[in-house]
């Protein structure tokens, strides 16, 4: 008659089951944070680890021998793959996994997956196990068996894979200043149950011989993971190794108590501060580095000694070097809440001679600027006034010729009151009080006394168009600068070139905006045969028109005269 029920419920499945739970619970946690670094290797050894679990409460479930070889043949996949998911999480914990590629994956995973191809073939060939029988002498019914050659070799290799993961951990836990050490203390206690546990049921050194306890013990290393994960935030912290973010970092880096004690120092810190790992740790910086531990102390303002987060400028002189460093610090609170600082230190050298170079560089622009405009200054005014002194002393020596004195001491009292305006000019330009002649007189005020002087030169007559709009219009004073020095440089030009015999000026405002222009009935106005100086004249009044955001316009005629016309977008001029 054929056996109906295949299973059997027996009390030692309860913690096979929460072994397996709590397996499964921590992969699913896992999955959760998949993104997380290190988070994927964890996930991969909690699910071998549950199926494991699982695979072994089916197996002591299991009634007859057919039944139970089946599940113990899985667990021999699941237990197969523990030791090398193990190392690949401590690997990627410790910052080493620069191990963890496919080069070295690949041969790593023949051994397991031989292991778990080999035991369905046991009946047969018996390399991982034979002579199975079934033994009833305890509470529930185990799997009686030898073990063949291929399981020693499995198991060496395995335990070596198992001694290498703790073996890291032991490593990590000996780094000096390891803000690590209590997640890799985790690791360690929870590998090394199962570690140990397993050897003692295969080397048959253990109490209980009939079957492995491993499975059960796998309930408490994943009770350790969670208090881990919960206490010590595994999946939060574990993933950046102090490798990485501590010692490899290019900013150097100490941690010190409310004291001054240095608690920890990464590589950077200790080439710039010239520290020795082996001695500076637990000593006092005004021992260590007192210029360091006097900006701490700048930043200490409360009675009990905390800190606030503060950041200042550093200078470090080591040997004949001098350097500089930004030096930033917060507050770092540990289990016992006591306060503690970090501070981060970051070589600002090749920033501060770059700002300096940037200074340097705008101050050879601001120079280069101020002397264009001390040049422009001095043709606007002591250059147009040499000129119509010039105009004035050509005059009295052509009168002087035709022994007309009398017209000759009027040209020279005409170039006398043009020195003496030119020499007050002056003054105030060294003053710098030319620009305060602009403040409370209108545009119409100034082109009118513009020509006014231009008259006491020049027996050309000018008049003056402006519309009323143009009057009230407010001008700022930039803008009545460069327009009216736009204006005198137009009538300089043709005193000197334009033999005209009339001159019109007007400002008005048009569909472009504001048009100022100066008309002559001269000869006209030919730039290609012209005097360089009326190129230069014509190039400054463009200037003027470009630096109000407008355009100078050119209408000529040989004979004809010439109409020269600044023209500025109405919103330019409304700029202050």
């Amino acid at each position: 008659m054929t056996e109906k029920i295949q299973y059997q419920f027996v009390p030692y499945l309860i913690p096979l089951a929460a072994s397996a739970l709590m397996s499964l619970g921590l992969s699913l946690y896992g999955f959760a944070h998949w993104r997380t670094h290190g988070a994927r290797e964890l996930t991969l050894c909690t699910m071998v680890s549950a199926m494991w679990a699982g695979a072994n409460a089916f197996e002591i479930a299991g009634i007859d021998l057919s039944t139970k070889l089946f599940w113990a043949n899985l667990q021999y996949t699941a237990f197969s793959m523990v030791p090398l998911t193990c190392l690949a999480m401590v690997l990627r914990f410790s910052d080493k996994d620069r191990f963890l590629t496919w080069s070295r994956s690949l041969p790593a995973l023949i051994i397991p997956i031989a292991t778990s191809i080999l035991v369905w073939f046991d009946p047969l060939l018996g390399l991982v196990r034979h002579s199975f029988s079934l033994d009833t002498q305890g509470a529930f019914s185990v799997i009686a068996k030898e073990f063949g050659p291929w399981f020693w070799i499995h198991c060496a290799y395995s335990y070596g894979v198992m001694l290498s993961a703790i073996l890291v951990l032991i490593g990590t836990l000996r780094e000096k200043g390891t803000c690590y050490r209590r997640q890799a203390a985790v690791f360690l206690i929870g590998f090394g149950l199962v570690f140990m546990v397993n050897i003692s049921y295969v080397l048959r050194l253990g109490p209980i011989r009939r079957f492995d306890l491993t499975p059960i013990v796998l309930s408490l290393s994943a009770m350790i993971f969670w208090h881990g994960i919960f206490r010590y935030r595994l999946y939060t912290i574990l993933p950046v190794a102090r490798n990485t973010v501590f010692e490899r970092i290019a900013n150097g880096i100490l941690v010190i108590d409310k004291d001054g004690v240095l608690i920890d120092c990464n590589d950077a810190a200790q080439r710039i501060f010239s520290l020795d790992v082996g001695t500076c740790i637990g000593q006092n910086l005004r021992e260590l580095h007192p210029e360091l531990l006097a900006t701490v102390d700048a930043n200490k303002p409360f009675s009990d000694g905390s800190f606030l987060t503060f950041q200042n400028e550093l200078r470090v002189v080591n040997g004949e070097s001098e350097n500089f460093y930004s030096l930033s610090a917060s507050h770092l609170l540990d289990s016992r809440d006591s306060d503690a600082l970090v501070l981060v230190v970051t070589d600002i050298g090749e920033f501060r001679n770059a700002h300096n170079q940037i200074l340097k560089q705008r101050e050879e622009l601001a120079a280069a600027a101020e002397k264009d405009k001390l040049g422009q200054e001095m043709h606007d005014t002591m250059g147009q006034m040499l000129n119509f002194a010039l105009i004035q002393c050509d005059e009295a020596l052509r009168e002087m010729e035709k022994n007309n004195l009398k017209a000759a001491s009027a040209a020279m009292t005409r170039q006398r009151r043009l020195l003496t305006t030119s020499q007050g000019d002056l003054r105030n330009f060294v003053h710098e009080t030319r620009e305060a002649k602009y403040l409370n007189v209108s545009l119409s005020g100034l082109l009118e006394k513009e020509v006014a002087s231009f008259s006491q030169c020049c027996d050309i007559p000018v008049s003056i168009r402006i519309s009323q709009a143009m009057r009230t219009y407010p001008f700022s004073i930039f803008q009545k600068i460069n327009m009216v020095r736009a204006v005198k440089e137009a009538l300089n030009n043709i005193a000197r070139y334009a033999n005209a015999t009339n001159i019109i000026i007007s400002l008005e405002s048009s569909a472009e905006g504001i048009n100022l222009s100066i008309e002559d009935d001269g000869i006209g106005l030919d730039l290609e045969g012209k005097d360089r100086l009326c190129r230069d004249g014509l190039d400054m009044i463009e200037e003027r028109a470009l630096a109000l955001g407008g355009k100078r316009v050119i209408e000529s005629k040989c004979g004809e005269g010439t109409r020269l016309t600044l023209v500025f977008p109405m919103t330019a001029l409304a700029k202050p």
